[in-house]
């Protein structure tokens, strides 16, 4: 996710703290409940609709919430805010 420590170009992908100007205020980056994966060997919208079609196996189980992929075509965004459904689809 955060690759910058080792030269990388992606540095709030994870944990955004209240200095961080990217990102909404309130995002569930900035609670430490969220991230965004720009995955190798699979485009995110694979990934995306991987995740979806398998929400209720046992790794993924604590994602509650994805954003669309069509808003964020270069990464997929999951979160696990308190909701009573799973997985909730989000528009950014």
């Amino acid at each position: 996710m955060n690759n910058w420590f080792w030269n990388g170009v992606y540095q709030w992908s994870g944990f955004r703290p209240k200095t961080c100007e990217v990102g909404a205020t309130y995002s569930q980056h900035r609670l430490g409940n969220g991230f965004d994966i720009k995955p190798s060997g699979i485009t995110p919208a694979e990934l995306y609709r991987k995740i979806l079609d398998n929400q209720d196996h046992e790794k993924l189980k604590n994602i509650t919430c994805i954003e669309r992929i069509e808003d964020t075509p270069t990464w997929v965004h999951v979160d696990f805010r308190n909701i009573p459904n799973r997985i909730k689809i989000v528009k950014p």
